[in-house]
């Protein structure tokens, strides 16, 4: 008997399980702090607000400056701080 493939290619994405729809939910964005490399990943607005107050108290970030800039880019940088928005298929 052969091996079920977990993922079938079609495109440019790749359908996974059922399962994989938690965790698209659950991982939607990363942190990446550029003085130490260290990366969190995380899940909504308000966390990322806390982690970045967490590495860099002096940073006054809001969750409406969040959003606006990824409504233009999924992507930005805040001092030595990247936050990205996780693109799944």
């Amino acid at each position: 008997m052969e091996p079920k493939p977990l993922a079938e290619k079609n495109s440019d994405c790749i359908h996974e399980p059922d399962d994989f729809e938690l965790i698209k939910k659950k991982y939607k964005y990363f942190i990446i702090n550029s003085n130490n490399d260290e990366i969190f990943i995380l899940k909504n607005f308000d966390q990322i607000v806390l982690k970045i107050n967490e590495i860099n108290n002096q940073i006054k970030i809001s969750k409406m400056l969040i959003s606006r800039r990824f409504k233009n880019y999924n992507y930005f940088k805040i001092n030595n701080i990247i936050i990205k928005k996780l693109i799944w298929c």
